[in-house]
C-alpha cells in the first residue's frame, strides 16, 4: 500500500505543483488588485488638491481632524516647499502625525509616491503623496486613509486561497491515486 501511495504521489507531484503555482499567482494578483485599489480615492483627491493650489484656487479640504487609529475617513496634509506643514487633519489620540520625510523626497523625485504607512501599532494607512511645482508654487499633498477594510478583505481572500488550494491538491491527488490503481 505504501508503494502505491508513493507511486501515486510521484506521478501526481507535477500536477500538484502546477495547481499550487496557478493558485498562488491568482492569489497574488487578487491581493495586489485589492491593495492597489485602496489608493484610488487618495490619488484623485491628492491630484485635485495639487491642481487647485497650482491654479491659485483654494482647494476643497476636510475641515475636521481625523483620528486615524479609529476612522476610515480620508485625511490631508499639505506641505510647503520647505516641507513645513501648512494644513493637516490626521491625528492619533489627539496628537498630529506625519509620515516619514523620505516619502516626500521620493515624491519629489518621481512626481508622486504611494506607500503603506504604519504610524502606530495596528494602524496601517494607504497614503499617496503628490508633489507639485508651478513656478513659485511648490509643495506636497499627502492624502491617506485606513487599510483596515482592505486588509480584512485580504484576510478573507487568504482563507479562501488556502481552502481552495487544499481541496484542489487533495482532490487531484485522490483522483490520480484512483486512476493509477484502476490502471486507467
Amino acid at each position: 500500500m505504501v508503494k502505491k501511495l508513493f507511486k501515486s504521489f510521484a506521478r501526481w507531484l507535477p500536477l500538484g505543483l502546477t495547481i499550487f503555482v496557478l493558485c498562488f499567482f491568482s492569489f497574488v494578483a487578487a491581493q495586489q488588485n485589492l491593495r492597489q485599489g485602496a489608493n484610488d480615492p487618495q490619488i484623485e483627491l491628492s491630484q485635485n488638491v495639487a491642481d487647485s493650489i497650482m491654479s491659485g484656487n483654494k482647494p476643497s479640504l476636510p475641515v475636521s481632524k481625523v483620528d486615524i487609529s479609529k476612522s476610515l475617513s480620508l485625511y490631508v496634509i499639505i506641505y510647503n516647499e520647505k516641507k513645513q506643514v501648512v494644513y493637516s487633519t490626521p491625528q492619533i489620540n489627539g496628537l498630529d502625525v506625519r509620515p516619514p520625510e523620505g516619502v516626500l523626497d521620493s515624491a519629489k523625485t518621481k512626481g508622486s509616491n504611494r506607500v503603506t504607512w504604519q504610524p502606530a501599532p495596528k494602524v496601517r494607512q494607504a497614503i499617496v503623496v503628490q508633489y507639485f511645482n508651478k513656478g513659485k508654487i511648490v509643495g506636497y499633498v499627502v492624502v491617506g486613509r485606513s487599510l483596515k477594510e482592505v486588509e480584512s478583505r485580504i484576510d478573507n481572500l487568504t482563507k479562501i486561497f488556502f481552502t481552495t488550494l487544499g481541496f484542489a491538491l487533495v482532490g487531484s491527488y485522490l483522483i490520480k491515486f484512483i486512476l493509477i490503481n484502476l490502471h486507467l
